[in-house]
């Protein structure tokens, strides 16, 4: 069983505004990653690559990649990039209507910037209703892992039993290094029965941090997508000091972060290359899906026992601790509290990368969506 649980669709009316396709693509697809391993490609080539349509273009994905299943992450930018054409509940639709027209093979999560009006209730019908099994956050667009507006969806997630998956390592379009370990550490205290997945296992940089988190904290996980761009032995070197300092790679699983990659290493000889990678056949099982369909459950989520239903204007789901109560949250954009009070400037915890490198292990510093 093979599940990549990181993968996204991409096309021309999700996430960004039509003129900001190109700039995005040329700086951090383009220029970050497929140079780096010789690979030049135009712009346009590039958005010809990563755009996809139909859903029989997944179907052939997966089988062309080696895969028996495949994870879609929405990503909601928070207009980051400007408006987009097509709204952010409507993409997540979108997607759940994709995922239930290949069962078995194709899954979604919903993705949604928690600043956004009744989000935890959307979040709520997503799975309920649609199918969705997790929830996907985006921190660079602008907030913290354990800002006051992620709590309720924190706290529907353990409700109905499904996982979360954030962004978890540095990103070009953010100055504030959102995504750092300790940024998760309030919300892994706060919300200990949250399976929490914490994408990209911190790339180069942030590495060691996600291990200490992998190590200490029980419903913490990693993925390893977009590490397919590395050496082979620099990979089975991180995974090693995994399994020296956690024990096993028992909360580590596979991922591609497709399409992003693909023309560069596709899935395929990314799956290859993890098969014959020097663990035993369990270890290699576990992470190429086990872990996934299992321990986390990204595929087979099952939903939670619902005890009160969402009516019109907020939703009430049973909790242990009483109803979690999901109305209107408040907006905060452009780093402003609610009620127009200036935040004071988040400082990166981790030192930026001033050229790009990570001189101590001497590889380029990816930036991973």
């Amino acid at each position: 069983m093979v599940i990549d649980c990181h993968a996204h669709w991409f096309s021309r009316d999700f996430s960004m505004a039509e003129g900001s396709w190109m700039p995005f693509i040329s700086e951090q697809v383009n220029g970050q990653f497929y140079k780096s391993v010789g690979l030049e490609m135009t712009d346009e080539a590039v958005a010809d690559a990563l755009l996809v349509q139909e859903g029989s273009d997944f179907v052939r994905q997966i089988a062309d990649g080696g895969l028996d299943k495949l994870v879609l992450l929405p990503l909601d930018y928070y207009d980051f990039f400007g408006v987009p054409n097509c709204d952010t509940i409507e993409m997540n639709r979108r997607h759940a209507e994709l995922a239930k027209a290949y069962p078995g093979q194709i899954y979604s999560f919903f993705g949604i910037d928690p600043r956004r009006p009744d989000a935890a209730k959307h979040f709520y019908t997503a799975v309920t209703e649609w199918g969705m099994k997790g929830l996907k956050l985006y921190p660079p667009s602008g907030f913290l892992p354990d800002d006051a507006a992620c709590h309720d969806l924190y706290k529907m997630a353990i409700e109905l039993d499904v996982p979360v998956l954030s962004h978890g390592m540095e990103q070009m379009m953010s100055t504030k290094d959102e995504c750092h370990p300790d940024n998760f550490l309030p919300v892994v205290q706060k919300f200990p029965d949250l399976k929490l997945v914490y994408a990209h296992a911190g790339g180069v940089n942030w590495f060691d941090q996600a291990v200490d988190m992998l190590k200490n904290y029980e419903n913490f996980y990693v993925d390893l997508s977009g590490w397919q761009i590395m050496p082979d032995a620099f990979i089975t070197g991180r995974m090693d000091t995994i399994i020296e300092k956690v024990g096993s790679l028992d909360k580590v699983m596979f991922g591609s972060d497709n399409p992003v990659f693909n023309p560069a290493i596709p899935t395929k000889q990314w799956v290859d290359r993890v098969k014959a990678y020097p663990y035993s056949d369990a270890e290699k099982d576990a992470f190429l899906g086990g872990v996934a369909e299992s321990q986390v459950q990204l595929c087979l989520a099952a939903i939670g026992q619902v005890r009160d239903a969402p009516g019109d204007g907020q939703a009430g789901v049973g909790t242990a601790a009483g109803a979690v109560v999901v109305a209107a949250l408040p907006v905060r954009i452009g780093g402003d509290e609610p009620g127009g009070q200036p935040q004071p400037e988040r400082r990166r915890p981790w030192q930026p990368l001033r050229d790009g490198v990570d001189h101590a292990a001497g590889q380029p510093a990816a930036t991973l969506l």
